[in-house]
């Protein structure tokens, strides 16, 4: 199983989760599917492949047709010359597929643009999109105690998710399952506009 090897490479390198953007926005799309491609990264340490949606799903801490209620400032890593900000994007489970809902929530971070920092979260916030979504997540305490990490850090880690993949998500738009990374290749870009509840049916047998 490759989510040790996973979780040392992403924890170990600072990189606490799998959202980024390569360009600040003075203005963030507001559309939904181009708001999400704004972040996603594209050429990411996608380190895990899958050769099925079962083993996606089997390889996630949490699978669920989500929204997100709010955005905030998060956490900060690395020095002030190269300091690494991140947003928390706090989603309401709509439906559950897979996994156990923690009893403080599900807090996915987002990282900002490099140069941003806590002042400029509120313009993401504005324009953050209510849109369902699809989402296959990890928890970062998961991967801290899958690395061997010592407590404290799976503690501090534990209450934060990320996409098990930089792609893992799908946006409702207008009943279609849209797949906010444009056009690569994978297992998930495959059901890119299926209908959406059909998509989260075929999701929810899979468990």
């Amino acid at each position: 199983m490759r989510r040790e090897s996973l979780a040392a490479l992403v924890l170990a390198s600072g990189v606490a989760c799998l959202l980024a953007v390569v360009q600040p926005a003075a203005n963030p799309p507001t559309r939904p599917l181009e708001f999400w491609d704004h972040f996603l990264i594209r050429n990411a340490i996608a380190a895990e492949n899958f050769r099925t949606l079962e083993e996606l799903v089997g390889s996630a801490d949490l699978v669920a047709v989500a929204h997100v209620v709010s955005l905030t400032p998060g956490r900060e890593f690395g020095d002030e010359a190269d300091k690494v900000h991140y947003a928390a994007a706090e989603l309401a489970i709509d439906r559950l597929l897979a996994g156990v809902l923690p009893a403080d929530g599900v807090v996915l971070e987002v990282q900002l643009p490099h140069g941003e920092g806590a002042e400029d979260v509120e313009k993401y916030a504005a324009a953050m999109p209510g849109t369902p979504m699809l989402v296959f997540l990890r928890n970062k305490g998961v991967e801290a105690t899958a690395a061997g990490l010592p407590k404290d850090v799976v503690e501090r880690e534990a209450p934060f998710f990320r996409l098990v993949r930089p792609d893992a998500m799908f946006l409702n738009e207008d009943g279609k399952a849209a797949y906010a990374a444009g056009g690569e290749d994978s297992i998930l870009s495959r059901e890119a506009g299926l209908d959406f509840e059909k998509l989260v049916l075929k999701i929810d047998r899979l468990e």
